[in-house]
């Protein structure tokens, strides 16, 4: 980042879906449980390809609610609970299970959602957020500004680390959940910076 670097955990290489499932489960189900307790009746939801937004339809109580989505898991999911579910069109990325392309990126600038819950790969204070993959850091960015209310949910191992593509800075979204192992250097820098930070 401009004045200076950070070490990379790895900044190529996204973990499948089956290797996420294996990690930090229980923390991720807090945050999954806290997350869709937000969700409002009638609200137009967007759901970003995730294990803990996965997570997140067992704990889902709304009412006519219309989800949109891009992962497969997701849909899935959707369809066995018949919560209303839509998705655009676009390639399928294998290792996360996500419908993708420039031109999903595209339609997606002409919908808005009331809320919307997606993760990312790292969180750092000078960085912001970020993931492995362009065209899904461009996708998430473009979510996040048809969004009046967007979340991250990251669990606490993800502060600290920067990957290749930025999606934005952390003002830009509305908060921030984790869980409460966050370092509390993070949790008193995210208090003087005034980071949206909940920790469910």
């Amino acid at each position: 980042f401009y004045g200076g670097a950070i070490l990379n955990k790895d900044t190529q290489m996204e973990p499948t879906m089956n290797a996420k499932h294996l990690v930090n489960m229980q923390k991720k189900a807090v945050i999954a449980k806290y997350a869709a307790s937000l969700i409002q009746d009638n609200d137009i939801v967007y759901l970003d390809a995730g294990t803990t937004t996965e997570m997140m339809i067992d704990y889902i109580h709304a009412k006519n609610i219309l989800v949109v989505t891009q992962a497969l898991s997701i849909l899935d999911r959707l369809y066995e609970r018949q919560i209303r579910c839509y998705t655009l069109g676009g390639y399928i990325k294998f290792s996360t299970n996500i419908i993708v392309d420039n031109d999903t990126i595209e339609k997606m600038a002409a919908m808005n959602f009331n809320i919307s819950f997606l993760g990312c790969n790292g969180i750092h204070s000078l960085v912001g957020f970020s993931t492995t993959n362009e065209i899904e850091a461009m996708l998430k960015k473009m979510i996040i500004s048809r969004t009046k209310s967007a979340y991250i949910l990251a669990d606490s191992s993800k502060f600290g680390g920067g990957y290749l593509s930025v999606i934005c800075p952390l003002k830009d979204v509305y908060q921030i959940i984790t869980d409460n192992q966050v370092n509390k250097d993070y949790v008193n820098r995210a208090e003087a910076e005034e980071i949206p930070l909940v920790l469910a």
